[in-house]
């Protein structure tokens, strides 16, 4: 499987190319993870917006705050509805993304697609990234004028030739 990453700053045209293909039942919604799903148990571009516009913060430096993410088989692999749902609830997790707001869908042209904000559970990430960093021979520097912040040194070894 081969997956493409990238970001954009524009929510309402991420969400709406594929809204689109959904209207016209060239796509379908596979999964949606902390949406408002309406009485009959569809979801609303709308309604997708709102709900993912509220987690970008309104004074973020950050322009690119939209994630999507395409995730490909192989031609040959012909993979059901519930195989790609599992799929893409295990690459988000594992990507740090697993409790937020997103959505998947299934289009025609592109096997997969998954949207959701740039914005995370930060403590879990952290975690994740300061196990990561220790185990990799960083050590943790306390910074006490940011409370709760904490940066990285990388300690390298010298030799001298």
């Amino acid at each position: 499987m081969i997956a493409k990453i990238s970001a954009t700053e524009n929510l309402g045209g991420a969400l709406g190319y594929n809204f689109k293909k959904v209207e016209k039942e060239e796509a379908s919604i596979l999964l949606a993870q902390g949406l408002y799903q309406n009485k009959e148990g569809t979801y609303t571009m709308a309604e997708v917006f709102v709900d993912m516009e509220a987690l970008i913060p309104k004074k973020c430096r950050t322009k690119k705050t939209v994630f999507h993410c395409s995730l490909n088989p192989h031609p040959d692999e012909k993979l059901s509805d519930e195989t790609l749902t599992q799929i893409a609830k295990e690459y988000m997790e594992a990507l740090g993304y697993g409790k937020q707001p997103y959505i998947c869908s299934n289009t025609t042209t592109s096997p997969m697609s998954i949207y959701t904000s740039c914005r995370f559970e930060w403590t879990e990430r952290d975690e994740r990234l300061t196990t990561s960093l220790r185990n990799g021979g960083a050590r943790r520097l306390p910074m006490p004028w940011k409370r709760g912040l904490v940066s990285f040194q990388v300690q390298r070894s010298m030799t001298k030739q």
